[in-house]
């Protein structure tokens, strides 16, 4: 993906100043240089909060009262040590 953004941008600067030379956008390089720094600068934080908020995932979590019957089926001797560590770790990763 990082690939694909940098080349999308140099293409984008590229097209940028080639219709600077044939006069379609006014654009002086010499000048308007730190525009594009801050157009690069602005694309990485959008990159960076787009791809933090995608990358995001909430653990599952068995809901307490599944937590509580394992207890209590444990304390009444239903289950074992084992199997109630299991069940429980098992709700927590996946």
């Amino acid at each position: 993906m990082r690939k694909i953004y940098w080349s999308l941008i140099f293409i984008g600067i590229g097209i940028w100043i080639l219709l600077s030379n044939y006069g379609v956008i006014m654009f002086n390089f010499s000048r308007d240089w730190p525009i594009l720094l801050i157009a690069i600068g602005l694309a990485e934080i959008l990159d960076v909060i787009f791809s933090v908020s995608k990358t995001k995932k909430r653990p599952h979590v068995k809901s307490k009262t599944n937590v509580k019957e394992i207890l209590d089926s444990l304390e009444k001797g239903n289950i074992s040590i084992d199997e109630a560590e299991k069940k429980i770790k098992g709700g927590l990763n996946g």
